[in-house]
């Protein structure tokens, strides 16, 4: 049993099933192949679509601009003791997990009625807003900072739902404002790449646009 009031209790239990057996290529098999390869998405061209300018977004991510930006998000979130994706922070609740909206409003209210921040213990820092877009009103009671990884199916799942009705009920009414902070997990390979260029698409002011296009497109990853 879950001891701590301010954690919320993980209620989910996710079953996998792996089946392993031999793979015959046929000519077609392999153009479908290749043709799945050539599908991956295009970051530049991505960018090109929301408007920005692709040259200097190269650029950005060519150089690696936002590289260390990405590696200070990754240890103040192992820092706050995030294990998994997504992990939110709302107020001075924490959610490991892609629950239900019920679960983000709870604690968003919970939040408004004056709950305080209880660390889960004393080695782990509650995280903050470093220098993260803010979606919605700055000065917002509340504030919902999400760990999560592009290429993570179940960060994909809570953007797609839950967090898209936290932004119409609490970010659109100034109660909340959101920030998302990157946790690329080592096992995505297409995470890190895919935070960087957001970050660069922010450098632009289309931080959240990006955001939204990558998880719209995550198959592509």
């Amino acid at each position: 049993m879950n001891k701590n009031p301010f954690l919320l209790p993980l209620s989910i239990v996710i079953a996998g099933l792996v089946i392993a057996g031999a793979i015959i290529y046929t000519p077609g098999e392999k153009k479908a192949e290749v043709k799945k390869v050539a599908e991956k998405i295009d970051y530049v061209e991505l960018a090109g679509t929301l408007g920005l300018d692709t040259t200097a977004f190269k650029t950005c991510i060519a150089n690696r601009t936002y590289k260390t930006e990405v590696e200070k998000d990754l240890a103040d979130g192992s820092a706050a003791g995030v294990g998994g994706t997504p992990a939110t922070f709302i107020g001075g609740l924490f959610i490991e997990g892609a629950y239900q909206y019920e679960n983000y409003k709870q604690a968003s209210e919970a939040t408004l009625a004056g709950a305080k921040i209880t660390p889960r213990n004393p080695e782990l820092i509650w995280p903050t807003i470093d220098d993260d877009f803010v979606l919605g009103d700055p000065a917002a009671p509340v504030t919902m900072i999400i760990f999560g990884d592009y290429q993570c199916p179940f960060c994909g799942q809570a953007h797609n739902t839950a967090e898209k009705q936290v932004r119409e009920k609490y970010v659109k009414t100034g109660k909340v404002k959101m920030v998302y902070r990157d946790y690329p997990l080592s096992f995505h390979p297409a995470a890190t790449p895919a935070a960087e260029a957001a970050q660069c698409a922010g450098a632009q002011g289309k931080y959240w646009e990006y955001h939204d296009a990558l998880f719209e497109n995550q198959e592509r990853l």
